[in-house]
Formats: C-alpha cells, sequence, structure tokens
C-alpha cells in the first residue's frame, strides 16, 4: 500500500503589509489523490525568507493535521527557497523552536525528503500566497 504526501510551500512578503504563506498537499493513496490547498495571512514576519520557513513548518503542521496514521506515509516537500531546505536538512542545537517542531512532526512519518524546485515548478503554491497578500493590500 503506497501512501505519500507530497507537500509544496511558498510565502509572499511585502514590506509594511506583512506576509501571506500557503501550502499545497496531495495525498496519494494506491493510486487515488486528494488535495487540500490553503492559504493565510500573517503579521510579525521580519522579510520573506522567515516568511518561506513559516510556510513550510505550517504546511508540515496542517499535513500532519489532516492524515491519520503519519507513521504510514512518506512525505516529500518542495519548495523553492533554499534557506528552507537548508534549516529542515540539518539538526542542530542553535536551531529557532519552530524548526525543531516541525522536525519532531517530519519524525512522525513513515519518512520524509525535502527538496528546493524552482519557482516555476511550485506555481500553485506561489499562486495561492499572492492572492492572499493582495487581499491585504
Amino acid at each position: 500500500m503506497s501512501k505519500e504526501i507530497i507537500l509544496k510551500t511558498d510565502a509572499s512578503y511585502k514590506e509594511g503589509i506583512g506576509c501571506a504563506i500557503s501550502y499545497n498537499v496531495e495525498i496519494e493513496w494506491d493510486g487515488d489523490f486528494i488535495q487540500y490547498k490553503n492559504s493565510k495571512f500573517t503579521h510579525g514576519v521580519k522579510d520573506s525568507t522567515h516568511g518561506e520557513l513559516v510556510g513550510a513548518v505550517y504546511g508540515i503542521l496542517k499535513t500532519f493535521e489532516t492524515v491519520k496514521n503519519a507513521s504510514e506515509y512518506t512525505v516529500k516537500i518542495g519548495t523553492d527557497c533554499e534557506y528552507v531546505v537548508d534549516s529542515l536538512s540539518e539538526r542542530y542545537p542553535e536551531q529557532p523552536k519552530m524548526v525543531k517542531a516541525a522536525l519532531n512532526i517530519l519524525d512522525k512519518f513513515k519518512g520524509w525528503s525535502i527538496n528546493w524546485i524552482p519557482r516555476v515548478k511550485n506555481g500553485e503554491a506561489d499562486a495561492l500566497a499572492r492572492s492572499e497578500l493582495m487581499k491585504h493590500e
């Protein structure tokens, strides 16, 4: 029984307005696909790189909340932000609490990986984040 989750995250940030984060989740279960898309506006994000990390952590949390029996799924995370890939790829004592929390959640899955993807292959998550930000401009 193949159970795989593909999670793509993105953020759109504008100085003086804030940050919109998004996630796009596809869950495959024996050839059937279920797709969830969501976006959220968040205050208190200081720059776009921080927004990208917040978006990824939010997507990981929502993915975990969406599935029952996380230990049966593998998760493939795709993001167009190298900082997010670097932040989640290694564990070290000085990591921010939100990164440690995300890694603890990911450990509950059967397995997981994170990869950088070109922005053009992350279009759906990017469009969600931009649309959410435009609502607040």
